[in-house]
């Protein structure tokens, strides 16, 4: 949970999405890394998982939308 004025707000969003030219972009919030692998991007994801405490992964395949 992260701490507000208010109280606090839910888990973390860890975001790995698929882009269209099979790269991969993996963060949370303004801050996100890019990798050319899928299972380095993966790697990463779960590590900051064990790193923030409370937060979830959310996969998005940007390739196949639109």
């Amino acid at each position: 949970m992260r701490s507000t004025r208010n109280g606090t707000m839910g888990p973390i969003n860890i975001k790995i999405i698929k882009h269209t030219r099979g790269h991969y972009t993996v963060g949370h919030g303004a801050k996100s890394e890019l990798f050319t692998s899928r299972a380095k991007a993966w790697s990463r994801g779960l590590e900051l998982l064990k790193k923030l405490g409370n937060a979830r992964i959310v996969y998005v395949d940007m390739s196949e939308a639109a």
